[in-house]
């Protein structure tokens, strides 16, 4: 095996690696992405819910909170 047609090979297998390599990047980055996205949804949904809750406790306290009744 001469050299030219070595280093066309190495080059060959360098590209090949380098395309699995972003294929896995990109889905791991992904998969990252998605789970970050959740936990910020999640966390935003739990604070939202403690204000809501906040702001009830502080109207029962008060004395103004109209109980509603969905008879």
């Amino acid at each position: 095996m001469s050299r030219l047609a070595q280093t066309q090979l190495k080059k060959q297998k360098r590209k090949e690696f380098n395309k699995q390599f972003l294929k896995k990047y990109a889905f791991f980055l992904a998969i990252a992405g998605f789970v970050i996205a959740m936990m910020l949804g999640v966390a935003l949904t739990v604070s939202k819910a403690v204000e809501n809750h906040e702001n009830t406790v502080d109207l029962i306290r008060n004395h103004q909170y109209v109980d509603v009744d969905f008879r």
